[in-house]
């Protein structure tokens, strides 16, 4: 009975050490790649009254994308730091004094996400992409393009998650230039 019994212990000890090897294979999260789209595209005219309008076409493409595992969160940042002035004060009485507060601000393409996979073929997907950059350096101004959403897409899906659209002949009644204007944020992920 003592050797049946030592057998089985020693069943049971190898079974339980070559276990965990199969195991955590088997409960490693999943990842997900999130890749998110800005498209923008339009056209611009200037003209002051009357004036013949002249126009033009633009338009831009960014994507980015980062892979995160089931139920935890990422973030990345691709761009630079530039100084910001906040405050400017300028004495010219006396000794012509200058005083300024500069901050350092982030500008360029950044997405933070958090992605949980619901069934086999469908993601929870909590979302803030981000596009930054200097409109003017001289005067320090930052143009931003931000959303922060919660979606449900399924595998593969591209999903529009937002836009603008702007309208040039309403513009052109009350300003001297105008726009016809579009950008749209597309949201695909992909379960790996």
């Amino acid at each position: 009975m003592a050797k049946i019994t030592g057998f089985l212990a020693l069943a049971a000890f190898m079974a339980v050490t070559a276990a965990p090897a199969l195991a955590q294979t088997d409960y490693l999260p999943r990842n997900v790649r999130i890749e998110v789209e800005f498209r923008e595209y339009g056209e611009s005219g200037k003209g002051i009254g009357a004036a013949q309008w002249r126009t033009g076409r633009n338009s831009s493409y960014t994507k980015q994308f980062i892979v995160v595992s089931d139920g935890l969160s990422a973030s990345i940042f691709v761009g630079e730091e530039v100084p910001y002035v906040e405050y400017y004060v300028s004495f010219l009485y006396d000794n012509a004094y200058i005083s300024s507060n500069v901050t350092i601000k982030e500008v360029g393409t950044k997405i933070k996400v958090e992605p949980r996979i619901i069934d086999n073929g469908s993601v929870e997907i909590t979302l803030t992409p981000q596009i930054s950059y200097l409109a003017d350096r001289r005067r320090g101004v930052i143009d931003i393009q931000k959303l922060s959403t919660t979606v449900i897409a399924y595998d593969g899906q591209p999903l529009v998650i937002g836009g603008l659209e702007k309208d040039r002949d309403f513009d052109r009644h009350f300003f001297t230039t105008s726009s016809s204007r579009s950008l749209e944020i597309i949201l695909t992920p992909h379960i790996q």
